[in-house]
């Protein structure tokens, strides 16, 4: 929804949590960020129930999936 108007999209749409900069400055690790942001969702109840569409982890899966076709466009589109 954005300004009163519903918006088809064509991929699908993933929440993150953004590692803070305070988080960057003390050097969290990015598995304890994770964590972090899996218990976020998973915690906060406006969200539980969209647990399973959230996270970094998702994300990159999801991004690599829709890299990996467009390289099989590609390849094909060369041969």
């Amino acid at each position: 929804m954005l300004e009163g108007k519903s918006y088809r999209v064509k991929f699908p749409w993933i929440g993150v949590v953004n590692q803070s900069q305070a988080d960057i400055n003390k050097s969290v690790e990015m598995i304890v960020s994770r964590r972090m942001e899996w218990e976020y969702f998973n915690i906060i109840p406006e969200y539980k129930h969209l647990a399973c569409k959230m996270d970094s982890e998702r994300l990159g899966k999801v991004l690599s999936k829709l890299r990996r076709g467009q390289m099989l466009t590609i390849q094909i589109h060369l041969l």
